[in-house]
């Protein structure tokens, strides 16, 4: 009683992971590099976070707006 008999001790016989890349390696744009990358300060993370959320909020206008043709949407498309 209290024993676990069916957990697996060998690590031969558990089942692979499905990938063998490290996190590590993996950056926060999703590549994929040889060596461990450095970790982002909080500043950079916040940073990368807003401009996501910036170019979705742009990205929400310019559908809006792109239907109804005015002088206001021309510049905005220009100015993008």
């Amino acid at each position: 009683e209290g024993k676990i008999s069916d957990v697996v001790q060998d690590p031969s016989q558990q089942a692979p992971r499905l990938s063998t890349t490290d996190p590590n390696c993996i950056d926060h744009y999703g590549f994929i590099h040889e060596q461990p990358t450095k970790s982002l300060a909080l500043n950079e993370r916040k940073q990368i976070h807003q401009e996501i959320k910036r170019s979705a909020r742009w990205n929400k206008m310019l559908k809006k707006s792109h239907n109804t043709i005015t002088r206001d949407n021309e510049k905005l498309r220009r100015r993008m």
